[in-house]
């Protein structure tokens, strides 16, 4: 199965991840709508865009503050949830460099994959496929 052209945005901290991911998604063929580094930033993009436009979402699981007690602290999941009530209906692939066995199994249960820094094209690519096929 070919994936189709998606349209992809980033939330991620760090300046130099937003830019590889872009490097990526352009890469594979994809539309990278723009990312941003934080929940206001966030905030501010969609005053300006349309959160249906994007077909996936990849959202760094923590934000800036890193681990609260022992655990991601849930910026990741309040940018999911700030983008889902603007109108995003899409796939979302969840990014960390913290062990993802962890994370999935204590932590974040998700329906959408979940890939550890640093990632190869071959990994992000099958992130996007299962993140557009789960949010069809």
């Amino acid at each position: 199965m070919v994936l189709m052209s998606q349209r992809i945005f980033c939330v991620d901290d760090s300046r130099d991840m937003r830019e590889m991911i872009r490097d990526m998604v352009e890469n594979l063929g994809h539309e990278f709508l723009g990312g941003v580094s934080s929940i206001d930033e966030l905030c501010s993009w969609l005053q300006v865009h349309k959160a249906k436009d994007i077909t996936i979402a990849i959202i760094n699981l923590s934000l800036e503050s890193g681990l609260i007690d022992g655990r991601p602290d849930e910026s990741g999941k309040d940018a999911e949830r700030i983008l889902r009530e603007a109108g995003f209906r899409g796939g979302v692939v969840w990014t960390t460099s913290w062990p993802t066995k962890a994370l999935s199994e204590e932590v974040w249960i998700t329906e959408f994959p979940i890939i550890q820094k640093p990632f190869c094209l071959e990994g992000f690519n099958a992130a996007l496929f299962i993140a557009a096929l789960t949010a069809a």
